[in-house]
């Protein structure tokens, strides 16, 4: 009562300062609220100049004088709009806005991450006509925010009046140094990747794609990847298949970002990509520029402003300007691309390490977007498991619809382009190409083969694609009259000699060059593949027709190599010289040149295909190289001198191999279109379906299912056996949601999924953990998501279940984005009421894995950690939730520390530092050997465990423990 009372209080007093009498007001009370509206005929500049400042000073008055557990802090909502009154009260659907406002994730994350007592949101509307029209408010101390609260979706923006944000102008706080790097950046950002000569710049044809964060089970609906990226997170991963949009994603990034900041538009969130501590500049980097152990990650961002100099005269910035902030609360967004194209496992190590100790020690500077493919397993979880990885997904029919029509709209008028796209996904359906045009790249090339000729059928298959764009580039070449300037370029090199004879064997080194271009772009592909660095010239340099004539200096022959190889159009000048347009481009020319002859064709043949079985059960096939071996598979089949014993080992494989080289297979067959026979996989995957095996895992007939399903022609028989499999009582009820899972993302069976899982839902006598994973698979089928959240929202409520069940549920919830607020609030409802210390931890670290919900989740660890009341064991999981939390990591280690010291939790204590800081770890081992106070044998164990590289840390740490 007596909090209420101050709250009705502070609110006269800063109405009062604001120019508007309380009596003149109509208020209602809200419980732990008040909700005040104010008549028409007062301004509302007041309200957002005078009134905040007013309330942070009336409440700090009061908690100055206050006992911690009376102390209070504000929440304040301002929105304008018509109202009605009735017999009930007021009503108006502005009025639900300015609660969703106040309701809002951001708005509490604000005010749990300030040390002031309050945080105001106003919406947009107010925000553009009262906050940026005002002399007396600062709109850059204001910050942008996403609210997606029930039925509102909508922009916002949150100011601290006591603590205030720096204060962020978009442009007008840009120095000429950043300004520069900008300008260039957002130009080359623009330049189409693939075709720059001709092709329309990449704002006009880009088509936003979505994304979903895998965490297997736990994988979130859909969202636009412009949300996911403009997130404050302190690393995440962005994974596509080959060709799926990563870098094109990161270049509209630095683009949209650039603009904002160069426009005075700015510092925002969400699209404009601030976080809550005052903003963010991308910078793009190569994962190559990062294998260097001698190069930091500063000088390496140094080094790639430098190489835009193309764009304009001086975009480098120092090497300096990297270890400081862009601004006051500023950081800088690291986003590194291609990091699959490091083709060594130990440089890719070393580039993750990198990266996740800068983001670890200095996460006010840094933050980091990793783009990949999908990489060997657990390799990425050196970034940490708790970092999230986004799948970027692939084109929507109705994506590919509109990306044709704005590539068709640089030949065709609107309409046209319309009629066009409409004949070319009708083409594309016709060729079977519906899946593999859903990835950008593939995409690109089928519309710049429509365009060429938009009546000719289109090629079958991802190597023929490849075949027909390379003809395509080629043929273009001629109208080009690329010969002629290939003509100019051997007669530029003659010229810079004298004597006929050294001018006859100039032209002819020259023109035994110019011949061999097909295979030198081969041969450098393959190169390349292996060792990105290796200079163009040494490369080349190895091919028989490639020699310098005696009389022409190296730097002249490396220049007519180079504009030779340009010229072809199949390499591009970037940052930092010649490259592929994309790394499928290397992978096809490096796959013709590993099958180019006989010799080359029996040598992949026996390296891809053992033909021991026991060699065939044990075949690994790594993630990274499924492209280029697709490439490779194809070549071997379409050779005749090969494709007989090709398909032979393929059949030999499919029937021997292991589940994983079979689903190897399966992604090549479907996914790719390799041409490998689908036969012998069919037979396989029939055969695991109908000859179970005691051997293989129980729910290969569940997978075996799945990737029949994908087949053309197949896709009723493998629903039919998840079908059966989901109705079999005798299955295991996890096999059998994992069944209706996979049924319920096949067209047309998505009804039959979701009555299954409906009723696996609601069946009481089914264990939570199995009714909550019904719920969750039910959510990924979108026509009863809104279900799913019913059910989510029913279990995380059961007080019938254990807590641990409940926190399940509501960690459930928060994998579909619009539901992330309800989750929030029912994980904080638990940190607080939950009966055991161990329950309440855990629902605060969960609270704290949500991404919005970080500061909150950090403050109840932080409550639980320094409350000596609360169990050691529950503090030390506390502790070692917080370490994993940006800016609570040393205050955290502190704490294991201390708990190493209290024989009753020390090994808890080293298991939990063992995970997150290992190196304290060794050195609490250390002490503990050190300490004539420990029993002999403990300290000899301690020390030998110090000292110990056998066996991993956590392993050893609980022999001690």
């Amino acid at each position: 009562m007596r909090t209420r009372a101050v709250l009705y209080d502070v609110v006269r007093e800063g109405l009062a300062a604001a120019g508007v009498p309380w009596d003149r007001c109509h208020h209602e009370d809200r419980g732990d609220g008040v909700f005040v509206l104010v008549p028409p005929e007062y301004p509302k500049g007041p309200l957002v100049e005078v009134l905040p400042g007013a309330l942070a000073r009336a409440v700090g008055r009061h908690n100055e004088h206050s006992q911690e557990a009376a102390r209070v802090r504000l929440r304040v909502a301002v929105h304008a709009g018509e109202v009605a009154f009735d017999e009930h009260g007021v009503t108006s659907t502005s009025l639900t806005t300015a609660f969703r406002l106040l309701d809002a994730v951001p708005l509490k994350v604000a005010l749990a991450g300030s040390s002031g007592v309050v945080a105001m949101i106003v919406s947009e509307s107010i925000f553009q006509e009262v906050v940026r029209q005002s002399a007396a408010v600062d709109s850059a101390t204001f910050r942008p925010v996403e609210v997606a609260v029930k039925e509102v979706r909508e922009r916002a923006w949150v100011s601290l009046p006591d603590r205030p944000y720096p204060a962020v102008a978009g442009g007008a706080a840009l120095d000429e140094g950043l300004r520069a790097y900008l300008s260039a950046a957002h130009r080359a950002a623009e330049e189409h990747t693939y075709d720059p000569e001709d092709a329309p710049a990449l704002p006009d044809i880009y088509v936003r794609q979505r994304s979903r964060q895998s965490a297997g089970e736990n994988a979130t609906g859909v969202e636009p990847f412009e949300a996911v990226i403009g997130r404050a997170e302190r690393v995440c991963v962005v994974v596509a298949a080959p060709g799926g949009g990563k870098s094109t994603a990161l270049r509209m990034r630095l683009r949209d970002v650039a603009a904002q900041l160069l426009d005075g538009t700015g510092g925002v969130d969400g699209a404009g990509g601030v976080d809550g501590a005052g903003g963010v500049v991308p910078v793009w980097v190569s994962a190559r520029a990062l294998v260097d152990d001698g190069t930091p990650i500063a000088e390496a961002l140094a080094q790639a402003t430098a190489r835009l100099s193309r764009n304009a005269p001086d975009p480098g910035l120092p090497a300096e300007r990297f270890r400081r902030s862009p601004w006051p609360g500023a950081r800088w967004q690291v986003l590194v691309d291609d990091l699959d194209e490091v083709a060594d496992a130990g440089q890719r190590r070393a580039v993750l390490e990198k990266v996740a100790n800068a983001a670890t020690h200095a996460p006010q500077l840094y933050q980091f977007v990793v783009a990949t493919r999908p990489l060997h397993d657990r390799e990425l979880e050196i970034l940490g498991k708790r970092t999230p990885h986004h799948e970027l997904l692939p084109f929507t029919t109705d994506d590919l619809r509109a990306y044709a029509e704005k590539c068709f709209a640089v030949r065709w008028e609107a309409t046209e382009a319309a009629r066009h796209a409409e004949l070319f996904a009708h083409a594309v359906e016709a060729a079977s190409l519906a899946e593999p045009a859903g990835t950008p790249l593939m995409a690109f090339m089928l519309c710049r083969l429509y365009l060429a000729a938009p009546d000719r059928r289109l090629p079958v298959g991802r190597t023929a694609l490849y075949e027909a764009f390379t003809d395509l580039v080629y043929d273009n070449n001629q109208h080009k009259r690329v010969a002629d300037s290939h003509e100019e370029l051997v007669a530029r090199l003659v010229d810079r000699v004298q004597s006929p004879k050294e001018r006859a064997d100039t032209a002819t080194a020259a023109r035994q060059a110019h011949e061999a271009v097909p295979e030198l772009v081969d041969l450098l592909a393959h190169h390349w593949r292996g060792d990105p660095s290796g200079p163009l010239v040494e490369v080349v340099g190895k091919h028989r027709s490639v020699r310098r004539p005696r009389k022409i200096r190296p730097e002249w022959w490396e220049a007519f190599l180079e504009d030779l190889l340009r010229l072809t159009g199949l390499l591009v000048r970037g940052a930092g010289g010649l490259r592929f347009a994309h790394q499928t481009f290397l992978e096809y020319h490096a796959a013709l040149h590993v099958t180019r002859d006989p010799a080359r064709r029996a040598r992949m043949v026996k390296a891809l295909m053992p033909s021991l079985r026991g060699d065939m059960e044990s075949a690994r096939y790594p993630s990274p190289e499924a492209s280029y071996l697709g490439f490779v598979l194809d070549q071997l089949l379409l050779n005749e001198d090969s494709a007989g014993e090709t398909e032979r080992r393929l059949a030999a494989v499919a029937e021997h191999g292991s589940i994983r080289t079979i689903h190897f297979l399966v992604i090549q067959a479907t996914h790719l279109r390799t041409a490998i026979p689908a036969d012998p996989l069919i037979r396989r995957l029939r055969h695991l379906i109908e000859h179970r095996s005691v051997y293989d895992p129980i729910d290969t007939v569940v997978y075996a299912a799945a990737w029949l399903s994908l087949f053309e022609g197949h896709r009723e028989d493998g629903a039919a056996v998840l079908a059966r499999f989901v109705a079999d009582d005798g299955e295991r009820i996890w096999d059998r949601i994992e069944a209706a899972n996979y049924l319920g993302a096949l067209e047309e069976h998505e009804e039959e999924a979701a009555r299954w899982l409906h009723l696996f839902a609601a069946h009481a006598l089914l264990e939570p953990d199995e009714r909550t994973k019904a719920a969750q698979a039910l959510a990924r089928i979108e026509s009863h998501r809104h279900c799913a959240v019913t059910w989510l929202n029913r279990f995380a409520g059961t007080e019938g279940w254990k807590p641990g069940d409940r926190i399940a549920a509501a960690r459930a919830l928060a994998t579909i984005p619009s539901e992330v607020p309800a989750a929030a609030a029912l994980l904080t409802a638990f940190a607080d009421g939950f009966p055991t210390d161990d329950d309440r931890v855990a629902a605060a670290w969960y609270l704290a894995t949500i991404e919005s919900c970080e500061a909150e989740g950090a403050v109840s660890l932080v409550r639980f950690l320094e409350d000596p009341a609360v169990d050691d064991t529950a503090r030390t999981w506390a502790a070692w939730g917080l370490a994993q939390l940006d800016g609570f990591e040393e205050m955290a280690v502190e704490w294991l520390v201390r708990f190493v010291g209290q024989r009753d939790v020390r090994g808890e204590a080293l298991q939990r530092m063992a995970q997150v800081a290992p190196e304290a770890c060794v050195a609490a081992l250390e002490r503990i050997a050190e300490d004539p106070a420990e029993p002999p044998a403990t300290r000899e164990l301690a020390a030998k465990i110090a000292e110990s590289r056998d066996r991993p840390l956590i392993d050893m740490v609980r022999v001690l423990g």
